[in-house]
């Protein structure tokens, strides 16, 4: 018995010193070819632009001067233009000298100069851009043929693969650094249709607009931002929006995206709790525009999206996708309403260049004793003459908010002065005295409802208590 303890334990040592010597022999990939395959398509974008800046005409002669500071108040508010110059990056797609950048790296350019790998130098013009998706399209007029980079498939690409990022960090013409991706359909605030690639691959000022690429020197991403305070955490623009904008671009047109015609909110567990949903999956529908395809559909406020064609859907992901849906596809929307699940065919519209949304009055009415502070951050006050006159409201009975403390739940929800209560938590708002009722029936309740109307517009909305 001993003996055979003794050959399972000499078994056991055995094979962790295999399994630790394999490891060890385990290699990293060779990012060798593809750098080289990759290195010859990038380039050096160099832009002029006129920037207005404060001036202060003594600024270097007293910089280290007991009156720098004195001369830095005298001349506050004077400014006047002056050109900078900033770096980027680009890639070449097309032999004849297409490259790709960020919209960001030239825009308000006077001058665009770029510098291939080669150090030849060409001007370019741009062809199309489009600011909301930050992508510039670039023409130079090369002596020769140029060496080009592919669009890949980003949609194909996985959490955890490996890609290089290529480009100019702080104007080191043909930096390579190695990552993989980290993330995919990353909402950061940078624009309506945000949905970057995340990678821990170095990016730094001045590889804006440069690829990020496979393993097959694919461009999969166009580097585009990064966390100024983080480290390892840069974002790129997926290759698959990249080849939807390419068409629009190289005729110099404004592309043309899909349009449901709604306003949404995150669902939070608050939010869901209040609506007696079993999940966070889902965007709330806080207001519907007037004549859009959501409202010809028969979508309504207080709808939840939860699914497209049959896809679950995540609030962050909703604006993207539909923007990116050709307009004229019917669209198949998976709602709950009421508790209760149904679906809604949407011809989709094309997007307006800058949907109408009605800007309404700001100017706060005096302060009146029929106002109602609510525990919710903000006040309300039955409509007279005077608030009709104030926010421009055709009705003259029932109940408009009158201010909203900018620090509370309300203003994050988009409250604004002018709003019209309609409802609260599903029943019908028609004076104050009413409201107040509504609300003394729900003292414990944290988070509450509303369906308002502004302008020719409803909105929905929930909010906790300030």
């Amino acid at each position: 018995m001993k003996l055979y303890k003794k050959l399972s334990l000499l078994f056991v040592f055995l094979v962790f010193l295999s399994v630790n010597a394999n490891a060890q022999n385990i290699a990293l990939p060779s990012f060798t070819p593809i750098a080289e395959k990759v290195l010859p398509a990038v380039v050096n974008i160099s832009t002029t632009q006129v920037v207005k800046g404060s001036v202060n005409p003594f600024g270097e002669m007293f910089s280290n001067s007991p009156f720098s500071d004195f001369f830095k108040h005298f001349f506050q508010g004077y400014t006047q233009n002056y050109k900078a110059h900033f770096l980027g990056s680009g890639f070449i797609i097309s032999s004849n000298g297409y490259i790709l950048t960020n919209y960001h790296v030239v825009k308000q350019a006077t001058d665009i100069n770029v510098t291939l790998n080669t150090n030849e130098i060409y001007k370019a013009k741009i062809v199309g851009y489009d600011p909301e998706v930050d992508i510039a399209l670039l023409k130079i007029n090369p002596k020769r043929p140029l060496p080009t980079l592919q669009l890949g498939d980003s949609n194909k690409m996985e959490i955890g693969q490996w890609v290089l990022a290529v480009g100019n960090p702080f104007g080191l013409s043909g930096t390579v650094t190695s990552g993989i991706i980290s993330a995919k359909g990353r909402v950061i605030g940078e624009g309506p249709f945000d949905h970057f690639i995340q990678t821990n691959a170095a990016i730094n000022p001045g590889n804006s607009g440069g690829p990020l690429v496979n393993m097959d020197g694919q461009v999969i991403a166009m580097n585009t931002a990064i966390i100024a305070s983080g480290q390892g955490i840069g974002f790129a623009i997926p290759s698959d929006t990249i080849k939807d904008e390419l068409p629009y671009l190289m005729k110099g047109e404004v592309p043309k995206r899909g349009w449901l015609g709604v306003g949404i909110q995150l669902l939070t567990p608050e939010v869901a709790d209040l609506l007696k949903l079993k999940s966070l999956n889902g965007a709330v529908i806080n207001e519907v525009f007037k004549n859009s395809p959501a409202a010809k559909a028969g979508i309504e406020p207080g709808d939840v999206i939860v699914s497209m064609n049959g896809k679950s859907i995540y609030a962050p992901d909703l604006p993207y996708d539909i923007a990116f849906t050709k307009p004229g596809t019917k669209v198949v929307l998976g709602i709950i309403r009421d508790g209760k699940e149904t679906t809604k065919t949407v011809l989709l519209g094309e997007r307006p260049q800058k949907e109408n949304q009605q800007q309404l009055e700001t100017a706060q009415p005096s302060t009146q004793s029929s106002s109602f502070n609510t525990p919710y951050g903000f006040s309300a006050a039955p409509i007279n003459a005077n608030l009709a006159k104030i926010y421009n409201l055709k009705e003259h009975k029932g109940v408009v908010i009158t201010s909203v403390n900018p620090n509370s739940f309300a203003a994050l929800a988009g409250i604004k002065p002018g709003d019209m209560i309609i409802k609260l938590d599903n029943e019908n708002v028609y004076s104050i005295e009413q409201f107040k009722n509504i609300l003394k029936q729900k003292p414990n309740e944290n988070v509450i409802s509303m369906l308002l109307k502004r302008g020719e517009s409803t909105l929905f909305v929930t909010i906790q208590k300030s």
